[in-house]
Order: C-alpha cells, then structure tokens, then sequence
C-alpha cells in the first residue's frame, strides 16, 4: 500500500506541521518543528482528534492526501500516532 514518507499538513500559522512514517504498518506520528501546543480530544486509550495551534484539526475520517485517518493513539517514543488507510474509490 505505498503511501508517503511524510504528509505536510496545512497550518494558518504557518508552522511546519506533518505525519511522519513510523513503520510499515502505515503508523504516522504527529511532527510540528516549532514549540506549538495542541489540544487531544479523548483520553489516552481514545483518542478523537488532535487539534495543533493553528490546525488543522485531525480527527478519524480526516482526510491526508489520498488517505484517511482510522485510528488516533498515544506510543511510547512516538507520541501521537496515525493509523493511514489508503482511500478506496
């Protein structure tokens, strides 16, 4: 399912926010290169969506690309992590 190394994700702020691959199990963490905060709706073993300074506000069903988001976690060394999925048309 050959999906990218990295998606660069829109920002109003113009901070550096992206997904960054993990594995090979199309997990992606959260990547933002400046100090900025984010807002985790959920709790640890949910979460719903993950909401960076200035966006974009990534929830499950949010779309990267030719990708959805299927799941949202917490991993140790990785923080937030994505689950990709390729879109199916």
């Amino acid at each position: 399912m050959n999906l990218k190394k990295e998606y660069k994700l829109p920002n109003r702020d113009n901070f550096n926010v992206s997904l960054e691959k993990i594995n090979n199990e199309n997990e992606y963490c959260l990547k933002i290169k400046e100090n900025v905060t984010y807002r985790i709706l959920g709790n640890d073993e949910e979460i719903k969506a993950v909401d960076p300074s200035g966006g974009p506000f990534i929830s499950i069903g949010y779309k990267v690309d030719n990708c959805i988001v299927k799941k949202i976690y917490k991993k140790n060394n990785f923080g937030i992590v994505f689950v990709l999925e390729k879109e199916k048309f």
